[in-house]
């Protein structure tokens, strides 16, 4: 780490400025400031767009100005095995989860809408069995525009790492994933062609949690 900057898997405390091992942050917590999320990105990403659905069925069919073509399908592997595409929930209070058959992984979807929309899932497991993490399905860029993803590194606020895909540059929204995992050494896989919302998290060491953002972007924006 250079000057002013804490190395891999350690956290800048306050007020003393020190660098001290990160916690694993807590599913329930980063659930319940999902609002107050949304307030903040507001006030960052000036250009987002208000797509719509993501509330039920296991897929946003088209989200508004063709941004998808039925898209956002998600799945979770436990172990070495993937679940079928999950259903939303929208299940956005604490405690409220859904589970997975032929896992303990349980989790939950929810859409806030004011100020910005923003899609949310989480995902936990009792035994750290959350070895990886899939978005599918097809997008209205059609093969148009740019793809590109990276790993973005620590969270500031405790051991989570960020993994990213966007899909951008076209008239249609952009779309724009953000995956949270207590792990730094996961590979981040995403597909090249923008007729794809394909997009896969995953890694040997399994994990107790997961949480997964995704927003649109509007007039060429990221």
């Amino acid at each position: 780490a250079g000057p002013g900057r804490c190395p891999s898997g350690f956290s800048c405390t306050l007020p003393t400025y020190q660098c001290e091992k990160s916690k694993e942050a807590k599913i329930e917590d980063l659930r319940k400031c999902m609002s107050s999320d949304a307030t903040k990105l507001a006030k960052k990403l000036s250009h987002t767009y208000r797509f719509w659905g993501g509330t039920y069925w296991d897929r946003i069919s088209d989200g508004g100005y063709n941004m998808y073509d039925y898209g956002n399908r998600l799945r979770v592997r436990s172990g070495n095995s993937y679940s079928g595409y999950l259903r939303y929930n929208q299940r956005c209070s604490k405690g409220a989860w859904s589970s997975i058959a032929g896992s303990d992984i349980k989790y939950f979807t929810c859409v806030i809408k004011n100020p910005v929309v923003l899609f949310f899932a989480g995902f936990k497991s009792e035994s750290k069995s959350i070895t990886g993490f899939q978005v599918k399905g097809g997008l209205g860029a059609n093969g148009r525009g740019g793809a590109a993803g990276k790993q973005i590194g620590q969270w500031p606020h405790g051991a989570l790492w960020g993994y990213t895909k966007q899909v951008y540059g076209t008239r249609t929204p952009s779309v724009n994933h953000l995956v949270l995992v207590p792990s730094d050494s996961w590979t981040n896989v995403y597909s090249s062609n923008t007729d794809k919302d394909d997009h896969e998290v995953k890694g040997d060491n399994g994990v107790g949690m997961l949480f997964y953002v995704m927003w649109g972007g509007r007039n060429w924006r990221r």
